[in-house]
């Protein structure tokens, strides 16, 4: 009699159950794989390898694992927890799949810590599910409850109707296994019920399974026929391979029962053939034994025999508790039946150590009754009535009246639930038709109506438009007599009109021809300040004469009108050279006339030779300018002078003096060089390869001052390579930038600095530019000039 082999049947329906969905075609699969290879971010691609592995675990385990090993990798790479967290759990059903459950129980403990970190709930109740097919597997029954009934108090909290009907059809195996059939029934109609809803075929397939187990144990083939039938009819409407494997096995047992040898080995060769072609160890099992009983009904023990110990290592190799206990048993009821009884009892000695503590009645009852005929056989009669006692007690719990009643109860209630669903559906319709009706009557009403009361709107307002227009005639007659005597006004002011705009038009001549005046003075004016602007460049020095005098320099001059309050000098009298860059009060015409005295008087001061150093040299200009200007101590004549740097190099002793009336000097030198500093009115300034030497000019004018005083002289000792730069403030004053902020002293300093490693003739273009940037598209608001000198 072929084994009621239960974990495996379990295990085949765990396996069918493992994946979220069950059998994708190849090119949806595809299209996941196209995906992968696309440019997105690292989780997606963790979900797509996730998604893949779901799809391949029931049909490829090696894709499976390659996709799984991706998708662990990159999560634990990127931290993603809950891409991790299903990679583990799919990790955790294929080693199920293998028969590794300690491994597989320790990812499955992993996922189930990350989905409470990220508070997961139905990741939660997915590991809760895996947790109780392993536990089942291994026959821990009771232990297997308590996790279905963790997965199913979430998955009815968060409303997960598919996975309430897995967790709902697995309790009911767990209870058929423990001998209650009908509470099996319920929980096998509560799957079949969201299922049937959520139009999960595959699980209506599996339920029907099932369902057919139930009355298969009972006795009742054919209705387990005809579940079983319905199930494989489901299966390949889906293509599902592995269930179809399923149900064909189930098939050949019912035809082992019906004494149909032949159709139940094709059907056990059917289900052989698909679960070699997924490497499915237990299924391999399981059909193999189905095969083997076949042949111990024919008292072909030798195949039998043969046939058995293969399933029997199967099961070993997997830790098959259940298993290796059934084909133990039945290979000692064959030895049984060829009277080996040492061969006999050696095996029933292995069942009878395992089942200890087994809570599968079914495999308990067949192990009694064999151990009944052992005994018997041994004439020990005692015990053979013992164990037979034993048996019969135990399958009289599995197969009696009140189990039987109960289950066709539970079928009745199940069918009458069917029908009043439908008859509450139908009503459902019926309702919503007549409630339908109501509502196009009530709208009907509603339209007539606000038609009716849109029309007594128009009939209101067309009546109201007509009293609007007769009143508006009579006001329009009105208005026309009134039109009419004004009308004689306007004439008489058209007259009056005329007459001015002939005053207009000669006033008109008249200040057309004073805008012409105005534009040839104008004329006359600009042509006076181009022709200043010519003789102000005749007494200012070129650049041809300036290169004759000191040939390494630059000098940036940008007036701000045609003619310029800045000027520079340079003059060389024996080893000393003289460079002056003065900023004369105002710009334009002001400012050029001032720069004309700037020049007469350098030139004189000069020619007197009497002064020891800068500073005195100042205060002559400054006397020269007090008498030229004529200016007394008043507002005004504060105003009128001369703001210079002026520095005085012996070219041969590279000894240089520098004196200044408001503008400074700087020095440029190589940062490791020393600088003689000797008062403080000096600032440095460094970066990385030059430093920047501030020597601070007097706060005063070459003019009249309030507090006039001497001015100061800088002694310097100059190197080879330095820089010296002489300036007005028109560079440093230049508004600009994104918030319209002047230059600065700070930023001029900087620049500098940067362009002071640059040829000196090469500079020149580099301020240019930099001011050109920082002004953008703002006007000039003083005239610029900038000098450098390379020592």
């Amino acid at each position: 009699m072929i084994k009621i082999h239960v974990s495996a049947i379990f295990f085949m329906l765990i396996f069918l159950l493992s994946i979220h969905s069950y059998c994708f075609a190849n090119e949806q699969i595809d299209s996941l794989l196209q995906a992968s290879k696309r440019q997105m971010a690292d989780t997606s691609k963790v979900n797509i390898y996730n998604t893949i592995t779901a799809e391949l675990i029931s049909v490829n385990t090696d894709s499976a694992i390659f996709y799984n090993h991706e998708a662990l990798k990159l999560a634990k790479k990127t931290k993603y927890r809950r891409g991790l967290a299903f990679a583990q759990t799919y990790r955790a059903v294929i080693l199920t799949n293998q028969g590794d459950y300690p491994q597989a129980l320790e990812y499955n403990d992993s996922a189930l810590r990350l989905f409470s970190q990220i508070k997961y709930p139905k990741g939660i109740a997915k590991v809760y599910f895996n947790i109780a097919n392993i536990r089942a597997y291994q026959s821990e029954l009771d232990t297997a409850l308590s996790f279905y009934f963790r997965s199913i108090d979430i998955c009815k909290k968060i409303n997960n109707k598919k996975g309430l009907s897995d967790a709902y059809n697995n309790a009911g195996i767990m209870y058929e296994w423990l001998g209650y059939y009908p509470k099996a029934i319920e929980y096998y109609q509560k799957s079949i019920t969201i299922r049937e809803k959520i139009e999960d075929k595959i699980g209506i397939a599996d339920c029907l399974n099932n369902i057919g187990d139930i009355h298969e144990v009972q006795g009742e083939y054919d209705e387990a026929l005809v579940k079983y039938q319905r199930s494989l009819d489901l299966r390949k409407e889906l293509d599902d391979q592995v269930g179809m494997a399923y149900c064909y096995m189930n098939i050949g047992t019912i035809m082992f029962h019906k004494r149909q040898d032949a159709k139940a080995l094709d059907f056990f060769n059917r289900a052989l053939d698909i679960r070699k072609k997924i490497d499915n160890k237990i299924g391999m099992s399981f059909t193999i034994n189905g095969i083997a009983s076949v042949y111990a009904k024919q008292e072909n023990y030798a195949k039998a025999i043969e046939l058995f110990k293969q399933s029997l290592k199967l099961d070993l190799e997997l830790d098959a508790k259940s298993g290796v206990a059934w084909n133990n048993l039945e290979l000692s009821k064959i030895y049984l039946k060829v009277n080996d009884l040492n061969k006999a009892t050696k095996h029933i000695k292995r069942v009878e150590k395992i089942i200890s503590g087994f809570q599968e009645k079914r495999l308990v009852a067949e192990t009694n009754k064999v151990l009944s005929e052992l005994y018997a056989k041994k004439f020990d009669y005692r015990r053979a009535y013992t164990y037979f006692v034993k048996y019969k007690a135990e399958a009289d719990s599995l197969l009696n009246e009140t189990n039987i009643k109960k289950i066709a109860n539970l079928k009745s209630e199940y069918k009458y639930e069917k029908e009043k669903q439908k008859l509450i559906h139908e009503q459902e319709k019926e309702n919503a038709i007549k409630e339908e009706k109501i509502k196009r009557q009530k709208n009907l009403k509603r339209m007539f109506i606000l038609i009716s009361f849109l029309l007594i709107l128009f009939l209101i307002f067309i009546l109201y438009a007509y009293f609007i227009k007769r009143k508006k005639n009579k006001e329009l007659k009105q208005k026309n007599d009134k039109i009419s005597q004004q009308s004689n006004k306007i004439l008489a002011q058209r007259n009056d009109i005329a007459l001015k705009n002939a005053t207009l038009m000669q006033q008109k001549e008249e200040i057309l021809a004073q805008r012409d005046e105005i534009d040839r003075q104008r004329q006359d004016i600009l042509d006076s300040i181009i022709y200043g602007k010519r003789i102000q460049d005749s007494v200012l020095q070129s650049r041809e004469q300036l290169c004759e005098i000191f040939c390494n320099y630059f000098i940036l001059f940008r007036p701000k009108d045609i003619v310029s309050g800045d000027f520079f000098w340079m003059k060389k009298l024996g080893d000393k050279l003289i460079v002056a860059v003065v900023d004369c009060t105002g710009h334009g015409v002001p400012g050029a006339f001032i720069s004309m005295l700037g020049v007469t008087f350098l030139n004189d001061m000069i020619a007197n030779e009497n002064f020891k150093d800068s500073g005195e040299k100042l205060n002559y200009l400054r006397n020269r300018i007090k008498s030229a200007l004529n200016h007394g101590l008043d507002e005004k004549s504060l105003r009128d002078g001369l703001d210079i740097a002026l520095c005085v190099i012996d070219t041969k002793s590279l000894k240089a003096q520098f004196s200044g009336a408001n503008n400074s000097m700087y020095l440029v030198r190589k940062r490791d060089d020393a600088v003689n500093l000797p008062d403080t009115k000096t600032k440095v300034v460094k970066d990385t390869t030059n430093m920047l030497v501030e020597f601070c000019a007097d706060k005063q004018p070459v003019a009249i001052h309030i507090k006039e005083r001497d001015f100061s002289t800088h002694h310097i000792d100059l190197q080879e390579g330095d820089k010296i730069y002489l300036f007005s403030d028109g560079f440093m004053d230049q508004p600009g930038g994104k918030n319209g902020r002047r230059y600065q002293s700070k930023r001029f300093k900087q620049l500098l600095l940067e362009v002071s490693n640059k040829p000196i003739q090469k500079q020149e273009v580099l301020l240019e530019n930099a001011i050109t940037d920082w002004r953008e598209s703002r006007s000039q608001i003083d005239d610029i000039l900038v000098l450098g000198l390379q020592i």
